[in-house]
């Protein structure tokens, strides 16, 4: 519940498309871009390897571009 409370604390201060990838309370990852699904693959190259098993937030209601790109491998 920390995790998730601090990824939603970080992607709630951006007004644009953002995504924050948290693992043990420490950020892999957060970006900010035109979309949703290209904000989730920026904070996701962040660290991709802490990344795995990490909590993700977005600022959004996610849509299906990043639901297809969530549930893609690697």
């Amino acid at each position: 519940l920390l995790d998730l409370d601090s990824a939603l604390e970080l992607v709630r201060e951006f007004a644009g498309p953002a995504a924050a990838v948290i693992k043990h309370n420490n950020p892999c990852g957060c970006a900010v871009a035109a979309t949703l699904a290209e904000a989730y693959e920026k904070a996701h190259e962040g660290d991709t390897v802490s990344a795995f098993g990490g909590v993700i937030a977005f600022n959004r209601e996610v849509d299906e571009a990043t639901a297809m790109r969530l549930t893609e491998p690697g």
